[in-house]
């Protein structure tokens, strides 16, 4: 009897999952209002606009990075109705121009990072892993979202950047080979015309930045300034200009073949 009451019982278990999958499934695919603030290549970077939004907007519900094959997204907000998530754009947009309000699949497989109010409840401790972010020394600051959207630089750009950039002589380029100098990495975009307008945007400071370039590595084009000798000397450049030149020393290499925009080639070593 007792082997006749646990089939029934395992019977009507199934009969209860199988007319509850519809549902399940449903929820899956289910599209939620979203506000996209930025994608990124980098982890870190994510990361720093993630602390950035919950200090600035403390009560933005599904406030989350996500894990999108090789990119992390900051998404906020998870809403039915447009309504829902709206309001908060204007805020997101006072730090991130190019937020967007898009309807997505709600998917918590993907999600690294996440805090707000979650249906009454703070997903910090029910979906957040452990920290992994030690330290935020290698993000950087002027850095905008990082779109994996190609974008080739309109023609009349093109032409002001003819006109406007310099070129490095031979002799130049032979005094640069193989000598390694310090730079400040100012951003990374994997969208040219982004890279532009971040030039654009430093050149407008109150100061020359020296050596101030667009270079191609692989896939992305990296904003960055000065050919200094010494560490030193690029940390007394950013200390003598304040808080109007922040992002990371770097050693690197200037290899012409990979610089698309030069500006303001001064002696800054």
């Amino acid at each position: 009897m007792n082997g006749i009451n646990g089939i029934i019982k395992q019977a009507a278990f199934l009969i209860i999952a199988f007319l509850l999958m519809p549902l399940a499934l449903h929820a899956a695919q289910q599209e939620y209002y979203t506000i996209i603030a930025g994608t990124y290549r980098l982890q870190t970077n994510a990361e720093n606009d993630y602390i950035s939004l919950q200090k600035s907007i403390p009560d933005a519900a599904f406030l989350r990075i996500e894990k999108n094959s090789k990119f992390y997204t900051v998404r906020i907000g998870r809403s039915l109705e447009k309504s829902g998530v709206e309001r908060f754009l204007p805020q997101v947009r006072r730090q991130f121009k190019d937020a967007r309000l898009l309807k997505v699949f709600y998917k918590p497989a993907r999600i690294i990072k996440m805090s707000g109010s979650v249906e009454g409840n703070s997903a910090a401790s029910a979906l957040a892993p452990k920290d992994k972010a030690k330290a935020l020394k290698a993000v950087l600051p002027l850095a905008a979202a990082i779109n994996n959207r190609h974008e080739i630089l309109p023609r009349h750009l093109k032409k002001q950047v003819q006109s406007e950039t310099v070129s490095i002589s031979p002799a130049l380029t032979a005094a640069l080979a193989g000598k390694q100098f310090f730079s400040i990495q100012l951003a990374s975009f994997a969208n040219e015309h982004r890279a532009h307008k971040e030039i654009n945007n430093l050149r407008g400071l109150r100061f020359p930045l020296p050596w101030l370039r667009v270079e191609r590595v692989q896939r992305f084009f990296t904003v960055r300034a000065g050919r200094f000798n010494t560490r030193q000397q690029v940390r007394g450049f950013m200390k003598q200009h304040g808080a109007g030149i922040q992002g990371r020393i770097m050693a690197v290499y200037i290899r012409p073949e990979r610089i698309v925009e030069l500006y303001e080639v001064l002696n800054s070593g």
